[in-house]
């Protein structure tokens, strides 16, 4: 629609604009200030006027020649501009206002007539001399567009999935073809034009046409992640806020990847979390995952100054305050805060209470025994499958894992919920005469533990405290949380822990109906007491009883660590929710504290936020007073939305742009643990030798979908 923009002219140009016809606004209603030009001290611009020819019997035609350029501020004359041998103001713009009789020159110009007759022919498909051959040049173009959208459709179908492409050969017809041309030979049989075209081009041999070959793939499979990735970079350049997150791990071929996931606010107001690339590593170091972070910023020409959030797990070479990652970022941009993995900190806080006592981690090591003397075998395995199956709410065994504690909670709800059948499957293997003495004696050495108080009471805690911990987890994973949700889920953690303090005889009862035993092992055992040394004596020492022993030297010792632990883990989270939680709680704040805080944010982000950003928020909070929220909508993502979705990002562009630097922090790092599962997908045993950006381009489909 605007001829200034249009590029340099080709007879496949000349087509195209003949094609689609311009579609130019009213004269009459267009706003033509951009055209004014200055004469000496009067300025003059183009007018709806100009675009009229009045014949002598006083009627007025409109100029269907005439063209404006609102990029450009002057006219052209469109047959003049696609079909002149010569240059002249009408092909270059013309913007002479004071001469405006030149137009009705022009028009008069046998040039211009000339080229109004090549346009009318040209623009007739059989008035052209080889419309025959545009016609075969169409259809041949259209054939071709069915078949690249067909392979397109099959590449997006195997990427997003992970899949595998190429088999042993590339033949159609073949059963080890691979997933490529296997989809394309499904998708044919339901599509007689895709079959004709293998029929007739499948397997033609080097030399023919048929973009079937491995070749033409791996170009689509780059094209799309490049147009992708690009779309991804325009859309956090017009968020202009983002968040970083990176990660590593060993592939299959033990090259260490580094995942770069990048979060942002979209145009809707909807938080997105995006995997970007894989990035080869070398090292572990702080300084060198810096400049690879640096560097990836610089190649997609996004500008690190607006980076407003990192977060990675707690390693130190990421989390250290003086050395790590985050403290080298936040020396190059002081407003990049740092966010440690919510969930990460969880586990941590599990894996603390885990191992500060003796009780508990032999715990953790007669679960983890339990799955692994049982699925040693098939035979056993198929004991303790026949005892659980068809039994309502009970579970096999569980596996424990070193960083996913949503196995632990797993593990711990089959243990209790499969006890007896779990005991009565050791006690068969005990009585089995076919088994070996060392099974036996295994076997016998677990339904020992099985008869313990103490083991009835670990599980029973151990299954309460991880079920609320997995639940938590699985709430900190979700892309859409913020960190005032975060502080109180942990808030919640906390108080439901120290609650725990007092129900150590409820527990109690419980073990003993779980373990039909109601004396403590310890009972039968003699006390150990205390070396003295030479210049005390043992007189004063308190002995406690088994009870108040595993109340006091275990049930306490690990509610108190998980108490501390997350009391610990929480400050950075609430340092967060100090600076930004105020938005989310405006209905129950005072003039005064909305001013104060206002003014705190405002001081941090000087450049980002205006001075009048308190009255602002006064304003906002009277707007969503009034449209009666109801408690499950008063949060920071559903004020933006509003903000979005209302249009009235003009009437508080502040709030805007603070709802958006804080929805824009991560609160764990679950997208990038994904991308390690994808990782594991696309480079696998069969394929590991797979390039670099073969890899980044199918993780990236297979991850963003």
């Amino acid at each position: 629609s605007d001829p200034g923009l249009w590029p340099t002219r080709n007879s496949e140009m000349i087509d195209f604009i003949l094609r689609n016809p311009l579609k130019q606004q009213d004269p009459r209603t267009m706003n033509f200030a951009i055209s004014k030009r200055m004469y000496g001290s009067r300025s003059r611009c183009c007018t709806a006027q100009m675009f009229f020819q009045k014949t002598p019997n006083g009627k007025m035609h409109q100029r269907e020649w005439m063209s404006f350029s609102p990029s450009k501020g002057v006219v052209f004359c469109i047959p003049c501009k696609l079909f002149s041998t010569s240059v002249n103001t009408f092909t270059e713009g013309f913007n002479d206002w004071k001469n405006e009789a030149r137009i009705a020159e022009h028009e008069r110009s046998f040039n211009h007539r000339e080229n109004t007759r090549k346009l009318v022919m040209r623009g007739n498909v059989l008035g052209k001399i080889d419309s025959k051959l545009h016609i075969q040049y169409m259809q041949e173009c259209n054939y071709w567009r069915q078949v690249l959208s067909r392979i397109i459709l099959a590449i997006k179908f195997l990427a997003s999935r992970g899949l595998a492409f190429r088999g042993t050969d590339e033949k159609f017809g073949s059963l080890r073809n691979g997933n490529y041309m296997g989809v394309l030979e499904l998708m044919a049989r339901n599509d007689p034009f895709l079959q004709n075209h293998i029929d007739r081009l499948g397997n033609p041999g080097k030399g023919n046409v048929s973009y079937f070959s491995k070749d033409i793939c791996e170009e689509f499979i780059a094209m799309i992640y490049d147009d992708l990735l690009n779309k991804l970079i325009l859309e956090v350049k017009a968020s202009q806020y983002y968040a970083i997150s990176v990660d590593s791990t060993p592939d299959i071929s033990h090259s260490d990847q580094l995942t770069f996931i990048i979060r942002y606010v979209c145009e809707k107001g909807k938080p997105t979390e995006r995997f970007m690339q894989f990035i080869p590593i070398e090292s572990h170091k702080a300084t060198y995952i810096e400049q690879v972070i640096v560097q990836v910023l610089l190649d997609k020409s996004i500008d690190i100054m607006d980076c407003r959030g990192q977060s990675y797990d707690n390693a130190s070479n990421m989390a250290g305050c003086y050395g790590g990652v985050q403290a080298k970022i936040i020396e190059r941009n002081p407003l990049a805060i740092y966010v440690p993995c919510a969930a990460h900190s969880l586990n941590l806080v599990g894996q603390a209470a885990a191992e500060c006592c003796l009780e508990a981690t032999k715990f953790f090591m007669f679960v983890q025994h339990i799955y692994t003397f049982l699925s040693a075998s098939t035979s056993r395995w198929a004991k303790i499958k026949s005892k659980v199956e068809n039994q309502p709410g009970m579970l096999l065994p569980k596996s424990l894992s070193n960083t996913r504690w949503s196995a632990r909670a797993e593990a711990c709800r089959a243990l209790v919920n499969s006890w007896g059948s779990l005991r009565d499957a050791l006690d068969d293997i005990v009585e089995d005469a076919s088994e070996k003495p060392t099974t036996k004696a295994e076997a016998e050495g677990l339904l020992q533990q099985f008869g313990s108080l103490e083991t009835a009471i670990m599980v029973v805690v151990w299954s309460d405290i991880l079920e609320r911990f997995d639940k938590t987890n699985k709430s900190l994973q979700r892309v859409n949380i913020d960190l005032t949700t975060v502080v109180q889920l942990y808030n919640a953690l906390h108080t439901y822990i120290v609650s725990l303090r007092n129900r150590f005889d409820h527990y109690e009862i419980q073990a003993k109906e779980l373990s039909q035993c109601n004396d403590y092992a310890r009972e039968n055992q003699r006390r150990r007491r205390r070396t003295a040394k030479f210049d005390e004596v043992n007189d004063n020492d308190v002995i406690l009883d088994t009870k108040a022993n595993m109340r006091v030297n275990t049930f306490l010792v690990i509610l108190d660590r998980l108490a501390g632990e997350l009391e610990k883990r929480s400050i950075a989270y609430k340092v967060v929710d100090t600076r930004f939680g105020f938005l989310t709680c405006l209905l129950f704040l005072t003039d005064a504290e909305i001013i104060t805080k206002c003014e705190e944010l405002q001081a941090i982000y000087s450049t980002d936020l205006g001075n009048d950003f308190g009255e602002e928020c006064l304003y906002f909070r009277n707007f969503i007073r009034e449209m009666e929220l109801t408690d499950e909508d008063i949060n920071a993502q559903n004020f933006l939305l509003i903000i979005r979705e209302k249009s009235i990002v003009t009437i508080f562009p502040n709030m805007d742009i603070a709802l958006r630097m804080y929805l824009t922090l991560f609160s764990s790092n679950a997208t990038g643990e994904r991308s390690f599962s994808t990782l594991k997908r696309i480079k696998d045993y069969l394929r590991n030798t797979m390039g670099q950006s073969r890899l980044s381009s199918l993780a990236f489909l297979s991850a963003n979908g």
